[in-house]
């Protein structure tokens, strides 16, 4: 069973957003992305940000994953407008 906030973020994907609604929606990833990203780790699959594990995980770090989700050039673009 999906979490409570994982539909209305699934069905947001390909919806036109402002960059600052992309950087909300991408704070609201970050917790679910660090969690994957802690799971990668304690397997070793921690290196290459364009393929996906043989366990089906996303690889990279943390903010280009969440940047390349919600549709911003750049994890500077993400980190900039989520630490500013």
């Amino acid at each position: 069973m999906a979490s409570s906030g994982w539909i209305p973020l699934q069905e947001n994907e390909n919806r036109g957003r402002t960059p600052e609604q992309q950087i909300r929606e991408g704070m609201t990833w970050e917790p679910l992305e660090r969690e994957k990203a802690e799971k990668r780790e304690k397997l070793g699959n921690t290196r290459n940000p364009s393929k996906k594990s043989s366990q089906g995980y996303s690889e990279g770090r943390v903010i280009d994953i969440i940047a390349r989700r919600v549709g911003l050039g750049s994890s500077d673009t993400y980190e900039k407008g989520r630490d500013g």
